[in-house]
């Protein structure tokens, strides 16, 4: 078997097992004793661990890129972004281990994976060829699009739900970006990483996760600030029981007096990260409504991603719908995202819609930005701001749609009341 071993045999073989059993399916033991061979042979073609992720990566958007260009051949305008949308959420459905890995590896630097980004913002950016776009726009617009289909999926996979579940946001989400698309040509530049004032940032820093002090008695509190303060510094795959012991210079026994294990502590860390991420973009849209609040949120919610990237990458490893102490955090923070929708005048049922379409963009546009997955030439904070712009002209838009609806509908009822007079 092992004379007949090559590179492509045991990637696909690591592509199977997180296909069934996620990323922590996939070591060099498992595929060597599955394969038959020994790990000194395994190494002959691949190079480790990082090398196999990395690998598994460029075979997942080599897949990605060829599925979204079949699903949108032929096709043109909405029609085409639908199939598109479509096929990314099925091929993020059947691949939900391999979503996250833009957190595993080393994007930036790397050729061969920035083209592989680069090949599917094409794909994406032949979608957009109808709308009347410069082609730096259009390259904005595509990774405005994937910011959001990206972090639609993220939610989706860690909800533990049925994709049932999803489909009305889904399809509401299809509706503000086609919206906001066809608007955005119309529509002058935003700036929303200047929204808030300079003070603000030292607010943040109160906010951020982490900051254990000294020698205080040991807490839950105060072991999930020892796990921050790893995540921020090393990066979430640092934090181990044991590791966090030794930082606190106590025995693993005693911090299973606080916390149960590591998958307990990374629900710990990811609803710390929820809980600031809420306060964050509280305070951000505390006295601003409209276009401002909208702004002034989403710069606070990538400035709290990019200040806490090792805790915020937690909310990424846990499933919300098994912890209701998750579930009501994420909740709070939809509902939040649609209080600060009351000033367009959407009906509540569309604001929570929204609000569920704002939440998957930011988290989308952030988890790649902390992973490094907005590679290329183009300026990353301009693609946050036509990000920001899409969402404004899309909720516009879907106001102005309402609007003539409402005014359709009292047509209708006066008409009745008059033929029944």
């Amino acid at each position: 078997m092992a004379s007949q071993l090559t590179r492509e045999k045991v990637i696909n073989h690591a592509f199977k097992l997180a296909g069934k059993g996620g990323l922590q399916a996939v070591s060099l033991t498992r595929i060597a004793n599955d394969l038959g061979v020994t790990q000194p042979a395994l190494y002959r073609h691949v190079g480790g661990v990082d090398d196999l992720r990395r690998a598994l990566t460029l075979r997942a958007r080599e897949l990605m890129a060829n599925d979204l260009a079949k699903a949108t051949s032929g096709l043109s305008g909405k029609e085409a972004i639908r199939g598109l949308a479509h096929a990314w959420r099925r091929d993020s459905s059947s691949h939900r281990a391999l979503l996250m890995l833009p957190g595993e590896v080393t994007i930036k630097g790397d050729e061969a994976l920035e083209d592989s980004v680069e090949r599917i913002i094409s794909v994406i950016s032949g979608t957009l060829s109808e709308l009347d776009l410069g082609a730096d726009e259009r390259v904005h617009a595509a990774r405005s699009l994937r910011s959001a289909l990206h972090g639609f999926s993220a939610i989706e996979s860690c909800s533990g739900q049925s994709s049932e579940g999803y489909d009305e946001a889904f399809e509401q989400l299809l509706t503000l970006i086609w919206i906001g698309l066809q608007a955005l040509r119309d529509q002058s530049r935003i700036a929303p990483w200047a929204a808030l004032p300079d003070e603000y940032d030292d607010d943040l820093a109160n906010i951020n996760v982490g900051g254990r002090k000294g020698s205080e008695r040991l807490t839950p509190d105060y072991v999930v600030d020892a796990a921050a303060e790893l995540a921020e510094t090393h990066g979430l795959d640092s934090v181990s029981i044991t590791r966090v012991a030794k930082n606190l210079g106590v025995q693993q026994p005693a911090l299973y007096r606080h916390v149960e294990g590591i998958e307990a502590l990374w629900r710990a860390l990811a609803l710390r990260a929820q809980q600031s991420l809420h306060a964050a973009i509280a305070q951000a849209a505390i006295g601003r409504c409209r276009d401002e609040a909208i702004c002034a949120l989403a710069a606070a919610w990538r400035r709290y991603v990019l200040s806490n990237p090792g805790t915020y990458t937690s909310t990424t490893r846990v499933v919300v719908a098994e912890d209701q102490d998750l579930k009501r955090a994420s909740d709070e923070t939809v509902r939040l995202l649609a209080l600060t929708l009351r000033g367009y005048a959407l009906s509540s049922g569309t604001s929570l819609l929204v609000a569920e379409c704002i939440r998957s963009a930011l988290h989308g546009f952030c988890l790649l930005e902390k992973d490094g997955a907005h590679p290329g030439p183009h300026d990353i904070d301009e693609s946050f701001g036509g990000l920001v712009n899409l969402l404004i002209a899309g909720i516009k838009g879907m106001v102005a749609a309402e609007s003539v609806a409402s005014d359709l509908n009292s047509r209708r009822m006066d008409s009745k009341k008059v033929r029944g007079a």
